[in-house]
């Protein structure tokens, strides 16, 4: 019942703050419009380049809960994580937002979010408490707010006017690949892990994940990491 009111009440809040919007041209019925998104070979490369940040965000429901309960013997400490990262997102996501769009291009906040969350996972195994576990996805969570609007605006940039529900949707395939496999790599490097009596050897193979996607993204993005001048459309058309 409360997580029903809460919803009905994000839904009334929506209503009455967001703006009123529509679209800005009429979709064009096409039947090139689909079959254009699986040519543009540019922004599906980007948008494979993803999965390896997925499969570091779902650790935030994987291998962090079981990290904590390990740590505290408890059940209920993955209810410290959860509240911890909903504080975060109710607090921090506009002003952060807003912060560092004034300051940064989406690709430097892209870099530098997945660079934060990267870090947060290798700093894991350093310390073995649950109060330095939740400063760790902290950290996280502090990379992933700087990200995600980042990426979601730059995925709108390059999606073409007359095909941009089905750019939207292309753009999840990064999100399916690396979400799925996410799950299935963090599963089998715990059961590793136990089994070879290494537990520092998910939070190594995680930041190694995290840093092989920031290379290929920094690379994708190398044009507008050097300078402002050039749009991203133009710099993926270089991939």
């Amino acid at each position: 019942m409360a997580g029903m009111l809460a919803f009905m009440l994000a839904c009334a809040a929506n209503a009455a703050l967001l703006p009123a919007y529509r679209a800005t041209r009429p979709a064009r019925q096409s039947a090139a419009a689909g079959p254009s998104v699986w040519r543009d070979r540019a922004f599906l490369a980007l948008v494979l380049s993803y999965s390896g940040y997925y499969i570091l965000m779902v650790q935030m429901l994987m291998l962090l809960p079981l990290s904590l309960q390990q740590q505290t013997g408890s059940a209920s400490a993955a209810g410290w994580l959860y509240a911890e990262q909903t504080a975060m997102m109710l607090l921090l996501a506009y002003p952060l937002t807003r912060y560092l769009e004034r300051r940064w291009s989406r690709e430097r906040c892209i870099c530098g979010g997945l660079a934060l969350i990267t870090l947060s996972l290798l700093l894991i195994p350093l310390w073995h408490s649950a109060i330095a576990t939740l400063s760790c996805a902290a950290l996280f969570m502090l990379g992933a707010l700087a990200v995600e609007p980042a990426r979601e605006g730059q995925l709108m940039s390059l999606a073409k006017p007359h095909a941009r529900a089905r750019y939207i949707g292309a753009g999840r395939l990064g999100q399916a690949i690396g979400g799925a496999s996410g799950y299935l790599i963090g599963g089998a490097l715990a059961d590793l892990a136990h089994t070879l009596s290494a537990p520092s050897l998910p939070w190594l193979a995680l930041g190694a994940i995290g840093a092989l996607t920031l290379l290929r993204l920094r690379t994708v993005f190398k044009p507008q990491l050097l300078g402002p001048s050039e749009s991203s459309a133009t710099a993926l058309s270089r991939i």
